[in-house]
């Protein structure tokens, strides 16, 4: 058995970026041995595309009340994950996320906020002014 590994850079346009296109030629003689190694080669290596991990992207977006005013300082979480940051003074945020992945927003006075992150790279979460009172007494 023969294996050929060839690659190349596609010459479509992906983001104004070229990925690499792999070409695997596997040139074998009429053995069935052949046969069957090449079979068993192409099956792990369809396991092994499925497998490949999704495409993490950054994510930017603003955070607003019911008025359209920016939430400074709210808590923008990739859900089941570490990845977290804060909204500065414009209600403005940039997180690293894939597609699939779930946006938890929370701030003060406001209730919890859960957004699917899509192909979309630009979101706008309105939140929800929170209906619990919270008393302190000192």
């Amino acid at each position: 058995m023969h294996l050929e590994i060839k690659t190349s850079l596609s010459n479509k346009p992906n983001l104004n970026k070229t990925k690499p296109l792999t070409m695997i030629i596997i040139k074998c003689k009429r053995r069935p041995q052949c046969r069957l190694a090449a079979a068993i080669f192409l099956l792990l290596s369809l396991f092994v595309a499925v497998g490949a991990k999704a495409q993490v992207k950054t994510i930017n977006g603003t955070v607003l009340d019911d008025k359209n005013l920016p939430v400074v300082a709210a808590t923008v979480k990739i859900k089941d994950k570490t990845a977290a940051t804060v909204t500065d003074k414009e209600g403005h945020f940039v997180v690293a996320a894939e597609q699939g992945d779930v946006l938890e927003i929370s701030a003060v006075s406001f209730s919890l906020a859960q957004v699917d992150v899509t192909d979309a790279l630009t979101y706008r979460i309105q939140l929800v002014p929170s209906t619990k009172i919270c008393l302190m007494w000192w």
